[in-house]
């Protein structure tokens, strides 16, 4: 991949991508786009390398209708991909049902719904990568919440830069970007984003985390999150290695080989 001087928001989504092997030349992706701080920095780093990597853009928006404001992200959305000359799909959907019915949680049944929704649409498209808008924040927020519930080896790995859903790649171009840089690039380059008030609720134990916990850590190494997000990575290395070592086990004693264990 060709390196271009650029802002180092986007030097650094282009370090990510190359790094993890996210997206290849000529890839077309669909963007998980709430409107919010993070996935608006991701669509607007992502516009800026399309030029070089020569990518076909869509933005993808799924109105949950969970709040009052919902259909004014969805109008801010469809704005912003044209003002950048980028295809947008929208649909809704109505986690409360999903949740009530199989006994999830209101943030798991969105989750769902979304990750489904953003499937559809990379099919549709005739995408092979997904990207969302995932912070190294967000690693480090969901490693301690995982430790807080006693989560095993493969939780507290944390948040895949790279996984596969469906036949499609979901990658996430910002996972080694700090939220405060999300916010800078996007001043920077003047661009409005939408706020999620359910973002300030402590009753949510990642919005806790979020501002009470990780701060008070910060008291301590104020390069925590960097710490939880290398942290996650090293036991993300281990369960892969611990998984490749599993299958040459079982595939041994398959074949029958005197070494397997």
């Amino acid at each position: 991949m060709q390196q271009k001087a650029g802002p180092p928001f986007v030097d650094r989504i282009r370090e990510t991508i190359r790094r993890h092997r996210m997206i290849a030349r000529g890839d077309t992706v669909v963007v998980a786009a709430s409107g919010g701080p993070d996935s608006t920095a991701l669509v607007h780093g992502l516009a800026a390398l399309g030029p070089e990597l020569r990518l076909t853009i869509h933005l993808a928006h799924l109105n949950h209708r969970l709040r009052p404001e919902a259909a004014e992200d969805a109008a801010f959305v469809a704005a912003m991909g044209r003002e950048l000359g980028l295809e947008h799909h929208q649909d809704s959907a109505d986690p409360r049902t999903l949740a009530a019915r199989e006994g999830l949680s209101l943030e798991d049944a969105s989750r769902r719904l979304r990750y489904e929704f953003l499937v559809r649409v990379a099919h549709d498209a005739g995408a092979a990568v997904i990207a969302t808008g995932h912070t190294l924040d967000d690693q480090a927020e969901t490693v301690l919440m995982r430790l807080l519930r006693g989560s095993g080896l493969d939780g507290l790995a944390g948040i895949p830069p790279v996984r596969e859903s469906g036949g499609i790649r979901i990658v996430r171009p910002l996972i080694e970007t700090a939220r405060a840089e999300v916010e800078a690039y996007i001043r920077s380059v003047g661009a409005q984003s939408r706020e999620d008030a359910t973002n300030r609720d402590l009753a949510i134990l990642r919005n806790r985390i979020r501002r009470v916990l990780l701060p008070t850590l910060e008291g301590y190494n104020p390069d925590v999150k960097q710490a939880l997000a290398r942290v996650a990575a090293l036991l993300r290395d281990e369960a892969e290695a611990i998984e490749t070592l599993g299958a040459a086990q079982i595939a041994g004693v398959l074949s029958g080989s005197p070494q397997a264990v």
